[in-house]
């Protein structure tokens, strides 16, 4: 009974109204946020296009020097970057899809 009355209550309490919309312009430090994921989406999408590029470079120097293990490491590693890539461009879409679904 006991372990009813607590899963009722976490129920309660993560239950979100349909209309809840936040607001990030009101919250003290919003601004200073928004700067620091921005920097850090600048830096993340920097680094996957570097990893492409030494990728690349990894491809193109295990198959001039015959270094098949270069070759398939760097080969393995391309789609991540890709996929970094892709991700970091589309997070503000992605979020926004997720953020309003609705499951109710």
């Amino acid at each position: 009974m006991t372990w009813f009355l607590v899963a009722h209550e976490v129920i309660r309490l993560v239950d979100i109204p349909g209309g809840y919309n936040p607001n990030a312009s009101g919250i003290p430090g919003a601004g200073t946020l928004m700067d620091v994921t921005n920097w850090t989406a600048f830096l993340v999408l920097g680094l996957c296009v570097l990893g492409l590029v030494a990728s690349i470079a990894g491809m193109v120097f295990g198959r001039a020097s015959g270094n098949a293990g270069v070759g398939i490491v760097s080969t393995l590693a391309l789609p991540v970057f890709i996929v970094g890539v892709i991700l970091t461009v589309n997070a503000y879409s992605l979020l926004n899809a997720f953020a309003h679904l609705n499951f109710h």
